[in-house]
């Protein structure tokens, strides 16, 4: 690596080599350019560049990183057309030894600093608008084809999420939240991509270049996913999109965005605040889950290991359109169980998951179903577990039962629909008793709160 003198020396020979005068051309430093050329605002500053050199009547020699050139390139050549291209100058040195150089007419350095704490300036800044009266050079792209990505990742085309789950600034969330999303959005109909390589998620991987990523977001019509560059690059798509900034912690966040640009007008919603999964603005396309309930099965999946689980029905548990409870029950699946719910609003049913193990799971039309159990704490000690259920068509009346008991006392609520009882294996306890009448399209949520389950964690207070 050069020292500062020679770093010096080699910028003011280049001054004479590339005839850089001042005023018909300029070397320029940017620093996100240089730095990092992969982030949103070196990506803005290269839009801007071929705009400032025609309103100005000058070239721009742009200084980039020896080792992070082909990767400028890259994103540049989207903005070479019409006869343009950019002009860089390589060298391989540090940053502070380059911006320790004193300016002058010949040598300039640019600092893309813009308001990140709106961030509807910045995405709409980079989907090439002019909010702040700064016209910028749009990207071309290649021609797409969309049948081949079709075929190859089962796309129905604007019916198809696609869910960016990798990011470089934030701490990763884990897999099992990313899949639980893509369970959710399977289940009311959608198609789910995942932008990654990784084997660990549950679905079709479509890892797309970058010259067909904006072609391919609108062919799928619906982005999921971390606050990363790739919306500072996808985000000019004719799609819509929910971003967020996770703050480390499983199905939380710090703020959330949905940004509408489907009928390329950039429309963004902020949502200040930590939420929880149900809380999430993509809900909108979701007009028959019930968020209390998603968001509570949604949050014992997270940790599943840690509990044994008991979910007795009483009476009638889904409402009596099979749409409705098709698209509310089936959110079940990421618990592991396989009930077709479709059909059986007024049956008996439970199922008893163990440590993430569906040890017993069962359904009838017109009898009543019991079971017992025996299960162990992490800490190796036993209990005796039955459970009961009575749907109303055992009778043909609402007169019916949901029981659970554990170790000889009851547990359940006994209320119409779903009743869950959780028993916390690592600290030997009932953790909570909670029923949703899930017969109802709203369903009402009851609990007989002992403990509160956050995010797939146990809070004591």
């Amino acid at each position: 690596m050069l020292n500062h003198g020679q770093v010096a020396g080699i910028i003011s020979s280049a001054l004479v080599d590339l005839e850089i005068d001042g005023t018909n051309r300029i070397l320029v430093l940017c620093d996100n350019a240089f730095r990092n050329p992969n982030n949103g605002d070196a990506w803005y500053f290269l839009s801007r560049v071929p705009i400032y050199e025609a309103e100005f009547n000058c070239r721009l020699v742009i200084v980039v990183d020896h080792g992070k050139e082909q990767v400028l390139r890259s994103r540049a050549r989207f903005l070479e057309y019409d006869d343009y291209s950019f002009e860089f100058f390589t060298i391989q040195a540090t940053f502070s030894d380059l911006a320790s150089i004193p300016e002058s007419e010949a040598f300039r350095r640019i600092v893309t600093k813009r308001n990140h704490s709106r961030l509807s300036n910045y995405f709409y800044n980079l989907g090439f608008g002019d909010r702040e009266n700064r016209v910028v050079r749009a990207p071309r792209f290649p021609p797409f084809d969309p049948e081949p990505f079709i075929e190859a990742y089962d796309i129905d085309p604007g019916n198809t999420f696609w869910i960016v789950p990798h990011s470089m600034w934030f701490k990763p969330m884990d897999i099992a939240y990313w899949n639980a999303v893509a369970c959710i959005l399977r289940n009311i109909g959608f198609r789910v991509v995942f932008n990654s390589t990784d084997q660990a998620f549950d679905g079709t991987l479509a890892f797309i270049p970058w010259e067909s990523t904006v072609a391919f977001a609108e062919l799928c019509g619906h982005v999921i996913g971390t606050r990363t560059g790739f919306f500072d690059f996808a985000i000019i798509a004719r799609a819509q999109f929910v971003i967020f900034t996770p703050n480390g912690y499983l199905g939380e966040i710090w703020n959330s965005y949905s940004v509408d640009n489907s009928d390329g007008h950039i429309k963004e919603i902020p949502i200040k605040g930590r939420r929880n999964f149900s809380d999430l603005p993509e809900l909108r396309y979701f007009p028959f889950i019930n968020r209390d309930f998603v968001d509570y099965v949604f949050r014992l999946s997270l940790d599943i290991t840690r509990f044994v689980i008991f979910i007795v029905a009483k009476d009638a548990f889904c409402a009596g359109s099979p749409r409705i409870a098709d698209r509310r029950l089936r959110v079940l699946s990421l618990l592991g169980l396989a009930f077709d719910f479709e059909s059986s609003y007024r049956w008996s049913y439970y199922a008893i998951i163990d440590g993430g193990k569906v040890v017993a799971e069962e359904g009838s039309y017109d009898r009543d179903l019991a079971f017992a159990y025996n299960f162990f704490d992490a800490s190796g000690s036993s209990h005796v577990a039955t459970v009961r259920s009575e749907g109303w068509n055992v009778n043909c009346s609402p007169v019916t039962q949901a029981e659970v008991t554990i170790d000889g006392i009851r547990r359940c609520m006994n209320r119409r629909g779903l009743n869950f009882v959780i028993w916390d294996k690592a600290h030997s306890r009932c953790l909570e008793s909670v029923s949703f009448d899930t017969f109802l399209p709203v369903a009402i949520f009851e609990t007989d709160h002992l403990y509160r389950i956050e995010n797939g964690h146990v809070d004591d207070d």
